[in-house]
């Protein structure tokens, strides 16, 4: 008896290990809901686009996998909140967003710029003397506190349409003379929606009309979450210092 209860006793010892390995390997995967921004981040793209490419590179500096799970963006960001996702990402940074999430270190910077035709100057310098010219924005973003300011106080006067491609069409038919939006987000459109000939008619402002970090955030109180936000920052630093940081980044550009 008292041999047939060690055994037992082992087995379940051996058993217990087995879970917790499993638990172990389950916790050193996060779980990350995103949405569709090529080339930020798309579902279509190798890496799934250059925010996982680098978010994935930081956690594997300390071990951990990622598993990405694509939906509409405010459902990307519900998944989080809810802690159905460990994470979600990649989002700018607003006070709206701070009140129900904790945000990481800056994954990296997007910046906005006007898209406009070859053949119909424009020019701006600053908002106070911004040009009498039509800019199409897609409804529901926010180009930078500046800029929306401007466009309420009739500064910069907008035309609101549902999408960004739509906003291209509507600068390629000339019904704006302009159209603010990411700048490596408007060249993969550019690139992937229209054809060459299209393609070259349109040009970019160099003057950026503003530039923001994007985040990866996790809801407040989730510990498990703010435990991979914490992992991830130590990453991205080892990622940056090694240099690899930059070589992603490069690609790109």
């Amino acid at each position: 008896m008292r041999k047939y209860a060690k055994i037992l006793t082992c087995g379940a010892f051996l058993l217990a290990s087995v879970c917790h390995s499993n638990l172990w390997a389950q916790s050193r995967t996060v779980r990350i809901s995103t949405g569709e921004w090529g080339p930020y981040v798309s579902e279509n793209m190798e890496h799934y686009g250059i925010g996982p490419q680098i978010i994935t590179a930081a956690f594997a500096k300390v071990g951990v996998k990622t598993e990405y799970q694509f939906f509409p963006w405010t459902r990307a960001m519900k998944e989080a909140e809810d802690r159905r996702s460990d994470l979600t990402g990649i989002w700018y940074y607003n006070d709206e967003r701070s009140k129900k999430f904790d945000y990481s270190d800056n994954v990296l910077s997007a910046a906005n710029i006007f898209f406009y035709r070859k053949n119909t100057p424009f020019n701006w310098t600053n908002f106070e003397t911004f040009p009498a010219s039509k800019v199409g924005v897609t409804r529901g973003y926010s180009y930078s506190a500046q800029f929306d300011t401007a466009a309420e106080e009739g500064l910069v006067k907008v035309e609101k349409t549902g999408s960004d491609e739509l906003n291209f069409r509507k600068l390629l038919r000339g019904r704006i003379d302009a159209f603010v939006m990411a700048e490596l987000a408007g060249y993969d459109m550019l690139k992937a929606k229209f054809a060459t000939e299209e393609r070259e008619k349109i040009t970019a402002h160099p003057l950026k009309v503003s530039s923001a970090p994007l985040h990866l955030l996790t809801a407040k109180g989730n510990a498990k979450g703010r435990g991979f936000i914490e992992m991830f920052n130590k990453g991205l630093k080892m990622l940056e210092q090694s240099g690899e940081l930059d070589a992603i980044l490069a690609s790109y550009r």
